[in-house]
């Protein structure tokens, strides 16, 4: 079985935090995962699992506890994925190296 553990990164990962976010989720007993990473995504996924029935504290934070729920199936709400903060900026330095006018949409500032 998936046990919980404790997790420190020597340096911060997103798509680490995450990963060990969702094996938590799922796993038997608590986790938890110091150094982890603050951007919105993980904040996302965290609250994303949250809704779900998941136990998770500290979100948003360098320190996240999360209580497995020793592989129970989650309670999945509908959710909207949030914009990609990267891409955006991507399109946008496109346009100054292109000089053109851009709009970009359906971003939070």
């Amino acid at each position: 079985p998936l046990i919980g553990a404790k997790i420190v990164f020597d340096k911060i990962t997103v798509t680490g935090t995450e990963n060990i976010v969702m094996a938590a989720a799922l796993a038997q007993g608590t986790t938890t995962i110091i150094n982890a990473a603050k951007e919105p995504e993980v904040v996302q996924l965290c609250e994303v699992l949250k809704d779900a029935g998941v136990n998770i504290k500290g979100i948003g934070t360098d320190e996240i506890i999360v209580e497995g729920s020793d592989q129970k199936l989650l309670d999945m709400k509908d959710f909207t994925i949030i914009p990609d903060r990267i891409e955006a900026g991507t399109y946008l330095c496109a346009g100054a190296i292109t000089n053109s006018v851009l709009t970009i949409e359906n971003v939070r500032p």
